[in-house]
């Protein structure tokens, strides 16, 4: 995750790209990969963390719960 956030940092067009891979992997189906992405996007300070959170408590995967629960908290 910290290497996705460096290269978020080296530009506006990397940072695009980053956001839209995090966004698409809210919808992944693999369980790492949509907890990973919640908290990249919290991280890369992307407006909407608290409704994707909010959304993920919902989520069928308990490490997915888990992650939008500790995020709501901060």
């Amino acid at each position: 995750m910290s290497t996705l956030r460096a290269v978020a940092a080296r530009s506006p067009q990397l940072a695009a790209a980053v956001i839209a891979l995090a966004r698409r992997g809210l919808t992944d189906t693999s369980p790492q990969r949509r907890e990973i992405s919640i908290e990249l996007l919290r991280q890369l300070g992307e407006p909407g963390h608290r409704e994707r959170c909010l959304a993920a408590l919902q989520d069928r995967h308990p490490a997915v719960r888990q992650r939008a629960a500790r995020s709501l908290e901060r």
